[in-house]
């Protein structure tokens, strides 16, 4: 337990320090984020969330920095994931068009109850970049998920893995509400 504590209070400086100097661009940074976010108790967490805010585009570019990114969202609170969508606005084409990136817009979409927030932040991009992003296998997922996150359109594995992670949220507001909102703010 006492080497576990080491380790990990190791891994948080580090991960601070890359966070600091905005070396988050590498593989190998997203896998160790990832771990750690796992790992830790939640007042580790939330600092290496907190370091994470102005970085969640660029770590959502792997498959396991995309599940760090999606993570440190559903781990933060609401203040905390109003800087993030604002960190993130100028991204969004490029999120949505994203193997990997995707996967966070799917959460975030999935998870937020401030609907009004996601209108401004990632509906406004979207809208205004809609043919680069429907002209995107992943894009065209995105737009999917607004209109009809079913499983006609999805994996049975990817909406499990939505459903599941709103467990890991803070949202009050019924998903069903929530989706209405999101549909009634794209058309």
């Amino acid at each position: 337990e006492m080497l576990r504590n080491g380790i990990l209070n190791s891994l948080k400086m580090n991960l601070m320090k890359i966070a600091s100097k905005n070396l988050v661009d590498n593989s190998l940074v997203h896998a160790v984020l990832l771990e750690f976010i796992e790992e830790a108790n939640e007042a580790e967490r939330n600092e290496i969330i907190t370091a994470f805010i102005q970085h969640l585009a660029a770590i959502a570019s792997t498959k396991q920095g995309s599940r760090a990114a999606v993570l440190c969202y559903l781990y933060s609170v609401a203040k905390e994931r109003r800087a993030m969508l604002k960190a993130i606005k100028e991204h969004v084409t490029k999120l949505c068009s994203h193997e990997h990136g995707h996967l966070l817009i799917l959460e975030i979409l999935n998870s937020t109850d401030d609907t009004l927030n996601i209108k401004k932040t990632i509906f406004a991009s979207i809208v205004s970049d809609i043919e680069t992003i429907i002209s995107s296998e992943f894009g065209k997922r995105v737009i999917l998920f607004i209109v009809s996150p079913t499983k006609e359109f999805f994996h049975p594995k990817i909406l499990e893995q939505l459903d599941e992670d709103l467990k890991l949220g803070t949202q009050k507001k019924d998903i069903e509400i929530r989706r209405k909102e999101l549909v009634d703010g794209i058309v």
